[in-house]
């Protein structure tokens, strides 16, 4: 009876080890993003504006960027950037002409959300 009990409490150990590891991961991409916007606004600096920007650029700014880290998107005076963690969760950082920003994130269907705070269609924020 003791080793069902021991055997039962390092199953329950081991999922909630697991889920932990997948919200590291994610954490770790949304600090890999915010690093990414940090290069984005050094390549501002040294350029004048974000036209003509590529991931790879952003990755000679910043050697630690991911190698899936997507180029950005430039929007009128804004910009998104995007990266996929390796739950598959898209984590994406958008700031517009205002200065607003959103975080958002989409999980894969039937993925876990990990740090994502999805809805019930996947999308959500962080």
């Amino acid at each position: 009876m003791a080793v069902l009990i021991v055997i039962v409490l390092m199953s329950v150990g081991a999922v909630v080890l697991l889920t932990q590891s997948k919200k590291d991961q994610d954490h770790t991409a949304q600090q890999l993003l915010m690093k990414a916007v940090t290069a984005l606004n050094r390549y501002k600096g040294q350029h004048g504006s974000f036209k003509g920007v590529t991931a790879g650029q952003l990755r000679k700014i910043d050697d630690g960027l991911p190698a899936n880290l997507q180029n950005p998107i430039v929007i009128s005076g804004g910009y998104s950037l995007a990266l996929t963690s390796k739950t598959g969760v898209l984590y994406r950082f958008t700031r517009d002409q205002s200065g607003a920003v959103t975080r958002t994130c989409v999980v894969p269907a039937n993925g876990e959300k990990g740090d994502c705070k999805a809805n019930k269609f996947g999308v959500g924020s962080w």
